[in-house]
């Protein structure tokens, strides 16, 4: 059984997978969490199969499952003495 940060990071990959264009190929996301852990701002971006970049608009609902997962990523690996990471 994978640990729980990588069981977060595939959570993480689907949510992307399913928000982003069919044409797809490769996703970035760009995420700044607060100090608070209460919001975020994001950025969606995506290369499709020909090479061409661009971005994509994800939903409220998306960005509020990234933020909760971002921040337990974050949270975890607090508790394993690493530091916190904001982006």
């Amino acid at each position: 059984m994978d640990s729980r940060d990588v069981q977060i990071c595939n959570e993480i990959g689907q949510l992307l997978y399913s928000a982003a264009p069919d044409e797809a190929k490769i996703i970035v996301m760009q995420a700044d969490l607060s100090d608070e852990d209460d919001h975020a701002q994001f950025s969606f971006d995506f290369v499709d199969g020909i090479g061409n970049e661009s971005w994509f608009a994800d939903g409220a609902n998306v960005n509020r499952q990234l933020l909760d997962l971002l921040v337990e990523h974050r949270r975890f690996f607090v508790s394993k003495n690493q530091p916190r990471w904001k982006r």
